[in-house]
């Protein structure tokens, strides 16, 4: 069953649930109502039974044959006796004495209302006590209520007919508004299915209403930014395949160009000449490690797993410079104040290693690590970042015309902008006024 025909479905239950119920409530108000308006005429009709009436009750009880009683009344009228005897009108059906009435003709009480059955058709009732010249009995007056219970069906059945036609089209209308607000998530879906036959990012671009109104609207929206998002990814991953297989060709052929002249002069070669290839060998392999590592680093979402947590920054900074200090021989400083944020504790501390490993290969003294609020910045006491260079220095594989002489891969500034944009930071690289390069980022507070 498609979503459109639940729809409809369920606009058609809703409405005759709801119709029905309002139709129940007003047969049964009709109803009520037009019963007490029975019942108020009969107590009318019992207050106002005229006084000769009564004055004929306690004359005699002899019943009254085809006789017409003082006044004529549309209803069917009974007297009943104190002995309980009965006295009928103009061969009038008799009308059912219960208990309730014989206590009413023995003596006072308040009038009975019921509904009887008198010659198979139903009748309203009402009984009361009267009296004359020591004489106690009861008067019954009975009206025919056929009339209304006829006008109680007919109604019923009209009501039942204005039922079935609101479900019905309640059910047209649902359908048709489902068939309606389907239309932009058919397009969805549509753009979906061709997305996934042809891996073609671009398909999405086409039919999806990004103003429509509410729910819609925000769907495509999601939808269109899905697309950017992979549509990016995409991009990244063949510029980094690209960039990976442009830095890999330089160690590879350097690695393999002194494997291969080991190999075919290795009888021509000094013990000096074998030393140096077979060093410059273990460095390219080195630089195959290092880069391979970062590739990895840059391109694995794993790292995004590691839950967010409060951490101090301060103390990232200092647990950093202390791993570098028993490291290397260079001098590393950290100055600032407990600050505390939300993030993946292990991919600040490798953002901040990694700046101070950056910083490292440019000092020739001291290297510093500032944390300011949630800022963390590292300065170098090196010759600066050129100008031209320094929108460039968080691009992957991006090495400035100085640094090419440098070990490394250009991945490392690029991993720190990774992970920063991540917790949905920024990064900044610039010049220090009095020498040096500062690099660094800052995060949301916690």
């Amino acid at each position: 069953m498609t979503l459109r025909t639940r729809w409809a479905l369920t606009s058609a239950v809703i409405a005759a649930l709801t119709i029905g119920l309002a139709i129940l409530a007003a047969l049964a108000v009709t109803s009520n109502q037009l019963r007490r308006e029975v019942d108020q005429d009969l107590r009318q009709r019992i207050v106002a039974v005229p006084a000769d009436l009564r004055e004929l009750l306690g004359r005699s009880f002899r019943p009254f044959g085809n006789r017409q009683p003082p006044l004529r009344f549309d209803a069917v009228i009974q007297v009943v006796t104190e002995d309980g005897t009965t006295i009928a009108f103009d061969e009038a059906p008799a009308l059912p004495v219960g208990d309730a009435e014989r206590r009413l003709a023995e003596g006072p009480g308040q009038p009975v209302l019921r509904t009887v059955d008198v010659d198979g058709a139903p009748h309203r009732m009402i009984t009361a006590h009267v009296s004359a010249n020591q004489v106690s009995g009861a008067i019954q007056i009975a009206v025919d209520i056929s009339s209304i219970d006829r006008s109680l069906l007919a109604l019923r059945r009209r009501l039942v007919l204005v039922w079935l036609a609101a479900s019905g089209a309640a059910a047209a209308a649902g359908w048709l508004t489902a068939r309606r607000a389907m239309v932009p998530v058919e397009t969805l879906t549509s753009t979906a299915e061709r997305i996934a036959a042809t891996s073609d990012l671009d398909a999405g671009d086409v039919g999806l209403d990004t103003d429509a109104p509410a729910e819609i609207g925000r769907l495509a929206s999601a939808f269109t930014s899905m697309l950017n998002a992979l549509r990016q990814s995409r991009d990244q991953q063949r510029r980094l395949t690209s960039d990976a297989g442009h830095e890999l060709r330089t160690p590879l052929t350097a690695l393999r160009t002194n494997l291969e002249t080991l190999r075919r002069r290795d009888a021509d070669l000094t013990d000096e000449q074998r030393t140096e290839l077979l060093d410059a060998a273990i460095e390219e392999v080195g630089e195959l490690s290092s880069l391979s590592a970062e590739l990895v680093q840059l391109a694995s979402d794993a790292g995004s797993e590691e839950p967010m947590v409060e951490v101090d920054l301060f103390e990232l900074a200092v647990a950093v410079a202390d791993r570098f200090r028993r490291r290397s021989s260079q001098q590393i400083s950290v100055t600032g104040a407990p600050a505390r944020v939300r993030a993946r504790a292990g991919q600040i501390d490798r953002a901040i290693s990694n700046l101070v490993d950056n910083a490292f290969k440019w000092s020739s003294g001291e290297v510093s690590i500032a944390v300011d609020g949630t800022s963390v910045s590292v300065r170098d006491d090196g010759p600066g970042i050129p100008e031209t260079d320094l929108p460039h220095v968080f691009e992957r594989f991006y090495r400035a015309v100085g640094a090419r002489s440098t070990p490394g891969s250009g991945l490392g500034l690029a991993i720190v902008e990774a992970i920063v944009a991540g917790h949905g930071g920024t990064v900044r690289a610039e010049n220090h006024p009095d020498g040096g390069a500062v690099v660094g980022f800052t995060l949301p507070s916690a």
